[in-house]
């Protein structure tokens, strides 16, 4: 076995010894390769975070709700969050529908005491018409004309 052999399973590392004339237990081998290997980097989460007002992000979202009497209902709700200091705004609403995204982001924004410089947005159907992956990769987002109305007009 040589490096060149690259990353291999302790089971195969088993079957190469024992072609070597290995006698010994399958355990002990298997041990060894765990203090061998190189520990498995781990990759750190990284927030996509901003400096205060910089940005806010939006989504819908939903829950099961089991009331006390028994009765379970799916409630919707549209969440707002500043990202700097994570605070969140959360309004319980109907439907996903355009009207209802502008309602929540007024409400939100009111409630936040102003609008920040960006809104980031997942990829809902009220304000997302298409996605286009561009020549070098980028990604252009086609909003819905009303949405992307109502955004030219807030500003």
């Amino acid at each position: 076995m040589t490096p060149a052999d690259g990353p291999m399973k302790s089971r195969e590392v088993l079957a190469r010894l024992r072609q070597q004339g290995y006698k010994g237990g399958k355990t002990a081998v298997y041990e060894l390769v765990k203090q061998l290997r190189p520990a498995k980097s781990v990759v750190p989460i990284v927030r996509f975070e901003g400096l205060p007002g910089e940005f806010t992000q939006h989504d819908f979202g939903q829950r099961r709700v089991q009331y006390a009497d028994g009765r379970i209902e799916v409630v919707k709700f549209f969440a707002s969050r500043l990202k700097y200091s994570r605070y969140v705004d959360v309004q319980v609403v109907a439907n996903e529908q355009q009207e209802t995204v502008v309602r929540c982001l007024l409400k939100a924004f009111e409630t936040f005491g102003g609008d920040p410089l960006m809104g980031v947005f997942d990829n809902m159907s009220s304000a997302v018409k298409s996605r286009e992956v561009l020549a070098d990769g980028t990604v252009k987002v086609h909003w819905t004309d009303r949405f992307a109305q109502v955004c030219i007009q807030w500003h």
